[in-house]
């Protein structure tokens, strides 16, 4: 094909039937109604030290 020429099969919509509906996401499927609480004393800075810390432990593995 050369340039500007035009295929048509190769932009043709892709036309589904019904039996394509078993693949539909229902994505409010697991949605929860509620509250998150934290119940941890520990500061912002103790936490993220933590976090460093499985960081590196997990780097030398």
């Amino acid at each position: 094909m050369g340039w500007g020429r035009y295929d048509e099969s190769l932009h043709q919509e892709d036309v589904g039937d019904e039996s394509d509906a078993d693949d539909i996401v229902d994505v409010h499927e697991n949605d929860h109604a509620g509250t998150v609480s934290d119940e941890t004393e520990s500061s912002t800075d103790e936490l993220l030290g933590q976090l460093q810390r499985i960081k590196e432990t997990g780097e030398s593995e």
